[in-house]
């Protein structure tokens, strides 16, 4: 009887997420994650002022460290942002897909392409296809 409640309290325990249970803390959700993605990339576009974004959902996300930094190199939020910027010419190029990470309300870093480009999730037969599994999104 022993037994079989533990085992049902381990199956209840599955279908949470780390950070339900509080093993991971990602700390809050940013509260303006478009001014942040702005003033971000305001040094590395041609002519931000006249950028224009397009912010997705923003979801709790970890990315692994190598082996002299430790395991985990940085947790927060992610998101998708397609952004729209003009080139040398004054033209729009087309909305370009990077995913942003955040730290609080501070945008941190960015990645180009979407669900974190090639350091995002391996995908396809043994994994070969996608990224290379260094960065996720978390459940929630």
């Amino acid at each position: 009887m022993l037994n079989l409640l533990a085992t049902a309290a381990l199956a209840g325990a599955a279908s949470l997420s780390l950070i339900q249970m509080g093993f991971v803390d990602v700390g809050e959700k940013p509260t303006d994650s478009l001014a942040a993605t702005k003033q971000l990339m305001a040094g590395r576009l041609r002519d931000p002022q006249s950028a224009q974004y397009q912010v997705g959902e923003l979801k709790p996300a970890r990315c692994k460290g190598g082996l002299l930094s430790g395991n985990v190199a940085w947790e927060g939020w992610a998101a998708n942002v397609a952004i729209n910027g003009k080139n040398a010419y004054g033209a729009y190029t087309g909305y370009q897909p990077y995913t942003v990470l955040f730290s609080g309300d501070r945008a941190v870093n960015v990645v180009e392409g979407l669900d974190f480009g090639v350091y995002g999730p391996a995908k396809g037969l043994l994994g070969l296809g996608g990224g290379a599994g260094v960065c996720k999104y978390l459940r929630q």
